[in-house]
């Protein structure tokens, strides 16, 4: 398929505060020299300003903005501050406790006026595979949407992807689970090697794909 990153970009990524979101937007900057809209629920303070040093130092360009995606009002807010161009919305924003589902879904529902060109939701192998979801049904169940809503949603004709990763190494969501998944003999997946399924993941088209070890 074609290729879907391209030098200059303009992406927006929610979630970017987190470990698997840093690494994404350091890789976007660092290969693509990508223009950046990152939105959190934190206002911008240090973990924030460190985020956005390392990608402009990388060679990218970002901007913070504080919203609550689940909010509608600042979700509307949130979409009428960001440049109308939006080539790719990265989907990352999420949480393992009770409000997971309405992280990932709510938040993803209320930003759909964004006219991004093509939509890449993380999703996790959690909502793929039964064992995997022992303890965190919820946040299984909320990945489960996402998977659902990229194949629903390329069925109307709309270009969205959503990827079902395992365990990434470093602080990302599934960080305190490296136990959990080891007992099930899924290995954590090394960044550079992520980024490489991802960029192939983006030429397939494929609605949903997962990636793990």
């Amino acid at each position: 398929g074609e290729k879907k990153l391209h030098k200059n970009m303009h992406v927006c990524v929610t979630g970017a505060a987190g470990g698997i979101g840093r690494a994404l937007c350091i890789y976007l900057a660092q290969y693509y020299q990508m223009r950046m809209t990152l939105v959190g629920r934190s206002a911008r303070e240090q973990r924030e300003d460190e985020l956005i040093a390392a990608i402009e130092k990388a060679g990218g360009e970002a901007v913070w903005i504080q919203a609550d995606l689940t909010d509608t009002q600042q979700a509307q807010s949130f979409v009428e501050q960001v440049d109308a161009k939006g080539d790719i919305l990265f989907h990352l924003a999420g949480t393992t406790g009770s409000d997971a589902m309405k992280t990932k879904r709510d938040s993803l529902l209320n930003i759909q006026d964004l006219t991004a060109k093509h939509q890449v939701l993380f999703s996790s192998i959690s909502g793929v595979v039964p064992g995997l979801a022992t303890g965190i049904e919820e946040y299984a169940a909320a990945n489960a949407w996402l998977d659902d809503f990229a194949r629903e949603g390329q069925v109307q004709g709309q270009s969205v992807q959503s990827i079902a990763w395992g365990p990434w190494q470093g602080d990302g969501m599934s960080a305190g689970a490296k136990d959990f998944f080891d007992a099930r003999g899924i290995r954590s997946i090394e960044a550079g090697w992520a980024f490489e399924v991802l960029e192939h993941a983006l030429a397939s088209e494929e609605p949903n794909l997962a990636a793990f070890y």
